[in-house]
């Protein structure tokens, strides 16, 4: 495994989520079409779910999983998104 350059630091990691994110989106045909950007992001979570699971194991994945639905339910409730709301189609 090559090392790079640039540090892992939230900032570089976030920016290059995005990116990388938007790139899958993409590729894959879901740009542009809500209901397919769900499907697309459900896969893209659980694959990155699993692999974390490989690495740091169940128990820790899942505490993962649970700090990630706080920090999202807070972040939506911050952006005045109600918990049954959202932009998903009907």
């Amino acid at each position: 495994m090559t090392r790079t350059t640039k540090e892992c630091t939230p900032r570089v990691c976030s920016a290059a989520a995005e990116q990388h994110i938007h790139a899958y989106l993409v590729e894959v045909g879901a740009f542009g079409d809500a209901e397919m950007v769900l499907k697309a992001m459900e896969m893209l979570l659980s694959k990155a779910a699993l692999g974390y699971g490989m690495l740091a194991g169940q128990v820790p994945v899942m505490d993962l999983l649970l700090r990630t639905s706080v920090n999202v339910a807070q972040r939506l409730e911050d952006m005045g998104i109600a918990p049954e709301a959202g932009a998903r189609p009907q």
